[in-house]
């Protein structure tokens, strides 16, 4: 309540956004994308050469491997 002979008093904004924690939260998006990006190469690495005389293996590969890698995308 205000009274008559009340004066105002200048009170400091509140950063709405806090730094530090919009550091923190861009620094763990980083780490996160990093941490995927390693497990693609190593996915690459272990499953990408996979090769077979039969045509209904490699067709059956490429939907299983297809399928990981569109859901990762």
């Amino acid at each position: 309540m205000i009274y008559a002979y009340d004066r105002g008093m200048q009170l400091p904004a509140i950063d709405i956004y806090d730094t530090g924690m919009m550091q923190m939260a861009v620094n763990a998006a980083k780490d996160l994308y990093e941490k995927g990006l390693q497990e693609m190469k190593d996915f690459n690495k272990e499953y990408g050469d996979f090769i077979s005389p039969f045509s209904k293996d490699m067709e059956r590969y490429g939907e299983m491997v297809g399928g990981v890698k569109d859901a990762i995308d």
